[in-house]
């Protein structure tokens, strides 16, 4: 089935899950499925701190389900955020035979439903489900499918779900060259990385994640907007330039090619005009061009540079090997969605080294 969601190999703003209603509450999946809405949930049932911050609340939860005084509690919320992705599973899946979920988000059409359909298997990642979280959500979400008048459906979790569009990345760049800077900029954390592949072996070395920046939601032509799309693009400029310098100082070899994993739908170069880094549009089109000289100007190196979307990205490094019908949902700032290639259909054994 050709996948309706896709232009030419690009996957279209259309494919976002973020604003679909969820049968039968009528919220969007960002609304209960999201990084933010998710903590809220767990806050609530815990009764932590709503500002918890996003290093605290993994210890606190694994902590409250193992206490027998809280485990209940905590293995409620977990119950709950299994329901409210069951939901989302069903709405995705069941739309097709249900013109009242048809008639409440007109942005998809009957080729698209069609589409979620035929996917028979789903592959959940983002850095909410690395950890204690995942591995407790996994069999409780899968016991919930099983139990609901859905066909079946393979759920996995991905082996490293907060790096995982990184080492889509990296996949990508595999076919391109053999070293490679490679990075992944969400709205609250930058990934960052360096691959290399030699006689076979395929390396990934990971550095630590550097906090977002100038990423805000709103998207105009405005000055103020212009003039946040100029620091944003300086602190990404700054961002590449110390891992380059990070990269250099340890001996590893130098490269010439960057593959960036970003929270924004990528057509042949240029970004959708929509939240945080769209933005980028602003400064130059295509974007690539002028952020290769900027860091020819920093670094006296000319890169060559690809952008990729995030859902895609995470798509590549997961789907399975031979194709089969697959979908990625990655549950972060935002919910991020992939679906597979042909051409990224290929065994990727690539070591993770945690610099």
């Amino acid at each position: 089935m050709i996948n309706p969601f896709e232009e030419q190999g690009y996957l279209l703003p259309l494919a976002s899950l973020n604003n679909l209603p969820i049968a039968p509450t009528g919220m969007t999946a960002k609304d209960v499925c999201s990084t933010n809405a998710v903590l809220h949930q767990i806050a609530d049932y815990l009764h932590l701190p709503k500002d918890i911050s996003a290093t605290d609340w993994p210890l606190h939860f694994a902590k409250s389900l193992k206490m027998p005084a809280t485990s209940a509690q905590a293995t409620a919320v977990v119950e709950h955020i299994a329901q409210n992705l069951c939901q989302l599973l069903w709405t995705l899946k069941q739309g097709i035979n249900h013109p009242s979920i048809q008639n409440r988000y007109p942005n998809w059409h009957s080729e698209h439903w069609a589409y979620w359909a035929s996917i028979d298997c789903i592959h959940l990642a983002g850095g909410l489900l690395n950890g204690t979280l995942g591995t407790a959500l996994l069999p409780i979400l899968q016991t919930k499918l099983r139990a609901s008048a859905l066909p079946q459906i393979h759920l996995s979790l991905v082996r490293y779900p907060a790096i995982i569009s990184l080492l889509g990345a990296a996949k990508y760049a595999s076919c391109l060259c053999e070293r490679a800077l490679i990075f992944d900029f969400g709205h609250s954390y930058i990934k960052q990385g360096y691959f290399s592949q030699c006689d076979g072996n395929l390396k990934l070395h990971t550095f630590c994640p550097v906090p977002a920046l100038y990423t805000q939601y709103e998207y105009d032509t405005s000055q103020a907007e212009r003039q946040a799309a100029k620091k944003l693009s300086d602190f990404i400029i700054q961002t590449i330039v110390n891992l380059f310098q990070t990269v250099t100082a340890q001996g590893l070899p130098v490269c010439n090619t960057i593959i960036i994993s970003i929270a924004n739908y990528v057509n042949n170069g240029l970004f959708a005009s929509r939240a945080g880094y769209g933005k980028l549009n602003l400064v130059y089109m295509p974007y690539s061009d002028f952020l290769s000289d900027a860091l020819f100007e920093s670094t006296g190196q000319r890169f060559n540079i690809e952008f990729l979307h995030d859902g895609t990205a995470g798509a590549y490094a997961a789907q399975n090997h031979p194709l089969q019908h697959e979908a990625f949902i990655a549950m972060g700032t935002s919910l991020s969605v992939g679906f597979p290639s042909s051409q990224m259909d290929f065994d990727f054994p690539c070591e993770i080294i945690n610099e």
